[in-house]
Parts: structure tokens; sequence; C-alpha cells
């Protein structure tokens, strides 16, 4: 049957009376105004018929919608027994599906089974033969009694999708590897983790830096060393050094030093091997200024002694 836009009104206005019928428990018929706002309505969104692929899919939604309009008005006027909207939605779809997309509603149902046919029937032996996994009839396409429906329509019915995917984080078939299957109660093989190596165990880690270490630290990282190579040279790790490194960079004193031993090198009044020179220098000059130091302290030591020898002396003379 040729479904033609001037039919749509009455096939919506048809099948709102027997889902009306239902609702109410009577032939009530449906007011002139009622099938008014369902004609308005149906002209109101009938353009929108032409962007659909499918017109006879098209045609049962604009009488579907159309029927909400219905259930707006009804409903202002029976406040106290209203319809459901998704209810009535559905009924008038299926309803309508008969004359204007009957491939939806067409074939076989499966019936269950009736228990005097089978005797000595379990409980769950009959839960078991209707909850089966095989695919109902009733899911099956008539081609016979209907048009085709695309084979996109079905598949876009079954394949779930997953509206936060982005294109990105879809997989093509060329990507796609095929996952091992997992034998349950399987053992787990527990994954070796890798160690990290920070260099050379050393013996000094704890210890604190000198102002020496320091400035030698300073001056191997402007030479362009590694924190590593370093850590070998001061018997330091190479996370010791480089957070050393760090800290000290942020101090005023240790901020200059860096600067002024870059100037001397990129002004060339000082290389490599000067430095290491200054360095052994430095050395020399602490050990003499130690031995120095030393000297001072066991003269002053000798001294302190005579003038308490001569105190003693005096006192046993008075005596």
């Amino acid at each position: 049957m040729l479904i033609t836009p001037r039919d749509l009104p009455s096939i919506a206005q048809k099948a709102v009376e027997q889902v009306l019928r239902y609702h109410d428990g009577c032939d009530t018929g449906l007011a002139e105004s009622y099938k008014a706002v369902i004609k308005d309505r149906i002209e109101e969104i009938l353009p929108l018929k032409s962007l659909a692929a499918d017109p006879a899919v098209a045609n049962l939604e604009i009488v579907s919608d159309a029927a909400l309009s219905f259930l707006d008005a009804y409903n202002l006027e029976h406040l106290d027994h209203p319809l459901n909207q998704r209810w009535l939605y559905i009924s008038v779809q299926a309803l309508a599906a008969i004359d204007l997309k009957p491939v939806l509603v067409c074939g076989d149902v499966r019936r269950l089974p009736t228990p005097s046919l089978r005797q000595a029937v379990a409980p769950t032996d009959l839960i078991a033969d209707c909850t089966d996994d095989h695919q109902p009839e009733a899911t099956r396409i008539d081609t016979d009694s209907g048009p085709n429906i695309d084979d996109h329509e079905i598949l876009a019915a079954q394949i779930p999708t997953n509206d936060d995917e982005t294109e990105d984080e879809r997989v093509s078939d060329d990507d796609y590897e095929p996952r091992v299957a997992k034998t349950p109660g399987a053992a787990k093989t527990p994954r070796a983790r890798k160690k990290r190596s920070s260099g050379p165990v050393v013996a000094r880690g704890k210890d604190p830096w000198s102002d020496e270490e320091i400035r030698r630290l300073i001056k191997m990282k402007v030479q362009g060393q590694t924190h590593k190579e370093i850590g070998a040279i001061l018997g330091r790790s190479e996370p010791a050094c480089a957070i050393r490194h760090s800290i000290v960079l942020k101090e005023a004193e240790w901020m200059n030093f860096a600067q002024a031993y870059r100037e001397k090198r990129a002004a060339g009044e000082m290389s490599d091997s000067d430095g290491e020179n200054d360095e052994v220098r430095e050395d020399e000059v602490m050990e003499e200024s130690d031995q120095t130091l030393g000297d001072e302290e066991m003269t002053q030591d000798t001294e302190m002694e005579e003038v308490e020898q001569m105190r003693e002396n005096e006192g046993a003379n008075e005596e």
C-alpha cells in the first residue's frame, strides 16, 4: 500500500484512539480538538521527511511525534489520570508500523513451552530452555512480506558505540592483534622489576659536603662533565651530585663562584688543567695553614706553662 502525506493524520489518530481506549477502558473516541492537534503537528514537521534516507521510517517517526503533541494537550485536561509519555510513544509506533513499516513487526515469535507436553519438567530446565543463547525467530527479517532494511541500519542497532572514544583512539583492522585467551585459574608469573643504577656504591653517601668538594663539583660541571663522572671522582653517588649541584647554584656565594670560573674559562685565563692545579695548590695552602695554626697553638701552650711556673716560683720565695 502506497502511503501519502494525507494518510499520516488518519494513521496517527487511529493509533492514538487504540492506546486511549486501552488506557481509559472504554471507547470514548478522539475529540476533534485532539485530531486537529495531531494534524497540525504532522504538517509542521513533514518537511523533515526530505532529509531522511528511508521515507517509511520518516513517516513512522512523524506519526509518533505527533502523538506526543496530543499527549501534551490531553494531560493538561486529565491531571488526575495522565498518559505516560514513553508508553504512548512506543504503543503508537508499534501500531503505526503495521501500515508504515511492516518489516519491523513481521515474523514469527518463539512461544513458551507448554508444561503439559513435557513430562516432569524441572523449573531450572524450563528457565534454561527459555533463556538459551539461540536467536529468537522474532528478530529475523521476513524479506517476503515487506521491503528490506539496509544492512547499515541492522548493524547500527547491534554494534555498541562509545561516545567518549575519539577517532584517533579507534584501532584499524591493520593494527589489530589477536589477544591470547587467558586460562582460568592460571598462575600469574611475577615480573622481574628492573633495578635502577645510581652509580657506584660509595661509603661517603651521608657525609656532609665540604666547601672544597662543592668547588670541585662546580668546576667539573662547568667543564662539561656529567654527574656520574663527577660522582666517580668525588666518591659520591650520581643523584647526590645532581641534588647538591642544584642546591648550591641557588646560593649567591656559589652562583658568583660558578660565574667567575665560567668567565675565566671563556676568556682563556684558565684551562681545565689550571683548575686542577689550583685545586692542588688550594689543598697545599690548607695544609700549610693547618700546620701554622698547630705551631701557634703549641707556642701559646709553652708560654702559658712558663708563666705558671714563674708564678709558682715567686710564691715559694715569698714563703
